[in-house]
């Protein structure tokens, strides 16, 4: 025991045991003894290679196992998404959508002449597409350039003009139909498949200040500066307000349609317009509706190629080109868009975007 101070009462620590012998040598096994462990040490090998074999069955069938497919009933990996409520309630008022394809002038459904953005305020924005023959020049106004979203508002009215001007002929009706197209915001609403609501009647407003100021210069170059058509054609040609809510809120417009939208579809037998799925107005994504359009326009019943780099160029997308790239195939992958089915195939000159009409969806 230690001893106690004289000076610090200190609790009593047990002294340190001592350090202990080395262990003597393990004696020699006799012969059951040696039996027992060898047949301990086998069973542990064979435990352990088994639990190894499993491991290596069990990665081999992960790896054999297909990847599950990509399904397009998921919310997330479709291209559209869900339509409001009563939207398959048929509307006999409501027109089948279709846009112009101005065969005499300039085909414009394969150019943007919008961004592709849910909006655009910056002032002065232009878009130039330098083509073989024309050189197309996309200018802003101050409230920034129209986006393809705004640009449903030009369908509704295209649609619209066309269904009463192929009403008239049908009844033997001589009259052209108006130059000012009067719909309701709600009539907007429906039309575009979008919900209603305060912010979708603000966002109609932003929209027609674009497209107010949104102007396309057509300067034909060449051989094809004397037999087509050059000049300056507006998105629309105006809009008033006729009527607003008690609150406020406009209930009704007139939108002036322009004389080269209004001539494409009226002055001819045939009108040089093109069909749109209805579903188009759900696609979530501003490029898979370009990709649209440049579908309908390009291979319609069949098939058309075009260069990953000019589908870059005429999409006016002000995106670095890798990372167009990039959510171009992303889109490719999602699967067929409104029956086009879009694929990438290698070309010499770089990637190419393969687009095959697949038949008609209903």
């Amino acid at each position: 025991m230690m001893k106690k101070s004289s000076k610090i009462d200190t609790p009593e620590v047990p002294e340190a045991a001592p350090s202990p012998a080395p262990a003597a040598a393990l004696p020699l096994l006799d012969g059951n003894q040696s039996d027992f462990a060898s047949e301990i040490s086998r069973k542990v090998e064979e435990a352990i290679l088994e639990r190894r074999q499993d491991q290596e069955r069990r990665k081999a069938e992960k790896t054999a196992r297909p990847a599950k497919p990509p399904t397009r009933e998921s919310a997330k990996d479709s291209p559209l998404r869900k339509p409001p409520a009563g939207d398959n309630q048929h509307d006999f008022f409501v027109p089948v959508v279709t846009d112009i394809s101005v065969k005499d002038a300039i085909e414009l459904m394969d150019l943007a002449v919008f961004r592709l953005a849910k909006s655009s305020r910056r002032k002065g924005d232009i878009i130039t597409h330098r083509l073989a023959d024309v050189v197309i020049e996309v200018s802003s106004g101050p409230h920034g350039m129209a986006t393809i979203y705004d640009y449903d508002i030009v369908l509704m009215m295209v649609s619209h003009l066309a269904k009463q001007t192929e009403k008239n002929r049908r009844e033997g009706i001589n009259d052209l139909p108006p130059r000012i197209f009067q719909p309701s915001m709600g009539d907007i609403l429906k039309f575009t498949k979008s919900v209603s609501g305060g912010r979708q009647y603000m966002a109609i407003e932003k929209a027609l200040d674009r497209l107010q100021g949104t102007q396309v210069k057509i300067t034909q170059i060449g051989k094809a500066a004397k037999t087509r058509r050059s000049g300056y054609f507006p998105l629309i040609a105006g809009a008033d307000v006729v009527s607003r809510t008690d609150t406020g809120k406009v209930d009704r417009l007139a939108i002036s349609i322009p004389d080269w939208i209004y001539d494409a579809v009226t002055s001819h037998e045939k009108p040089a317009i093109l069909t749109f799925d209805p579903d188009y107005f759900l696609l979530r994504g501003a490029l898979a509706r370009y990709l649209y359009r440049l579908a309908r326009k390009a291979a319609g019943n069949s098939q058309a190629i075009y260069k990953f780099s000019t589908v870059y160029e005429r999409s006016g997308s002000e995106t670095p080109s890798r990372k167009f790239y990039y959510e171009l195939r992303e889109v490719i992958a999602s699967g067929p868009i409104l029956g086009y089915h879009f694929e990438e195939d290698a070309g010499v000159d770089g990637p190419l975007l393969k687009i095959t009409y697949l038949g008609n969806r209903k």
